[in-house]
């Protein structure tokens, strides 16, 4: 959660966006569109309200990732740099 976040602040500053724009736009972080969202909030919420408090002051473990996907997940064109793996997800520029 802690790397999300990293994330979410870097394409803020990236894209100059707040955190709340970029993660409410339209494909972008599956636990804001998820049909069971609160179920999801409340599995979590207390971390994540601490990590949206302090998102734009946090130390960046990505290495200014502005992406991500699971090990799973196909590579697309928009993962270019890899930046770092930390559990079962790879982030990039």
């Amino acid at each position: 959660m802690y790397a999300v976040a990293n994330v979410i602040a870097n394409r803020s500053r990236d894209r100059n966006m707040t955190p709340y724009e970029v993660v409410t736009e339209r494909n972008q972080f599956y636990g804001h569109t998820n049909p069971n969202r609160e179920e999801l909030y409340n599995q979590c919420g207390e971390i994540s309200d601490k990590l949206t408090a302090k998102i734009m002051k946090l130390d960046d473990i990505t290495d200014g990732a502005i992406f991500f996907k699971t090990i799973n997940e196909k590579k697309q064109s928009w993962h270019m740099i890899f930046t770092v793996k930390i559990g079962k997800h790879l982030f990039y520029k």
